[in-house]
């Protein structure tokens, strides 16, 4: 048996753009993405918006279509599997929403939003909903109150107990406190932590900010234009980034101390055209530190070492991107 409740592996979602003419252009929204999420862990996946984290995502709920790769999720690949099957992996693996109001059905009250998922399964206890929300911290008096009575982080609360409904041993988090104020925001993630140690769930947290990944992530993966860049443990990554985007996106990143050593090197310009990206490495055009090499050839994200980066030069990078 794997030792990984979620792998992906070298996973394509390619899309056809109509051409003016006629000729087609293929944008690869994800290009040759690998994975592993091991029981009990956080990934935290961050990258500017349109690096391709959401389509992602839904490829892994198989709402979109895969043009390469495998997800194999307990050891099952769900691109190859029937749909029964594809149903009842999905139980295993649910999803916590970045807007906690527009995720939650308004007319419905709590009890029912985190009883439905349970209603269409066959298995509703109304015992176990009152449990179920009790632990995420919702009263029992408060379980007959709508979505439009709750303030946003009780809402969130509310959708991580209706991902917890059907048992699930693996949550994907979309921006899951991006909508809520710094001191609720702690209070989530201080929730998640708390239900990942007591019910040893795995987690995908996807975010675009850095602090907060650097506080519940194990392990952080770096993603530029439909590719994982940079990839390693959480403290080795932020403290000795390898990739000059990782670096960039941490020099971009607000700094919470006055006079706090950052990298000059902040992120500069706009993505290119995923339907035209630059030769060699994608990066390049936006690199502080480019070689003639990069727009030659396309460096690969190594698999043999725990911290690895797609960068031909991550030694000069680490070098000419200093703290000043």
């Amino acid at each position: 048996m794997s030792e990984f409740v979620v792998e992906v592996k070298d996973l394509a979602v390619h899309f056809g753009r109509a051409g003016r003419f006629g000729s087609g252009r293929v944008v690869k929204a994800v290009d040759g993405v690998s994975l592993e999420l091991k029981r009990g862990q956080t990934l935290g996946l961050v990258g500017e918006s349109g690096c391709g984290k959401s389509t992602l995502i839904r490829s892994l709920f198989g709402l979109t279509p895969v043009t390469r790769g495998s997800i194999e999720v307990f050891g099952k690949d769900i691109t190859a599997s029937s749909r029964s099957e594809r149903k009842r992996l999905g139980t295993q693996m649910q999803m916590v929403f970045q807007d906690p109001y527009s995720a939650l059905d308004p007319r419905m009250t709590v009890h029912e939003i985190v009883a439905e998922p349970l209603r269409i399964a066959g298995r509703y206890d109304a015992k176990a909903v009152a449990e179920l929300l009790d632990r995420v911290g919702v009263s029992a008096e408060m379980a007959q109150r709508k979505p439009s009575e709750f303030s946003g982080g009780q809402r969130q609360r509310v959708g991580i107990a209706r991902a917890l409904a059907l048992k699930p041993e693996v949550l994907v988090l979309d921006e899951p406190v991006s909508a809520l104020d710094v001191s609720i925001q702690a209070q989530i993630l201080n929730l998640l932590a708390e239900l990942q140690n007591e019910l040893q769930l795995a987690y995908l947290f996807v975010s675009h900010d850095l602090a907060v990944v650097r506080h519940i992530a194990d392990e952080v993966a770096v993603m530029y234009l439909g590719r994982i860049v940079e990839r390693g443990p959480k403290n080795d990554l932020f403290t000795a980034p390898r990739h000059p985007y990782t670096r960039s996106l941490l020099a971009s990143a607000p700094v919470a101390r006055p006079g706090a050593a950052r990298t000059k090197h902040a992120l500069a310009g706009e993505p290119p055209d995923a339907a035209n990206p630059p030769s060699g490495c994608t990066f390049r055009t936006r690199c502080p530190i480019p070689r003639d090499r990069c727009a030659a050839e396309s460096p690969a994200l190594s698999t043999d070492t725990a911290h690895s980066a797609a960068c031909f030069f991550p030694d000069v990078a680490a070098r000419e991107m200093a703290t000043v």
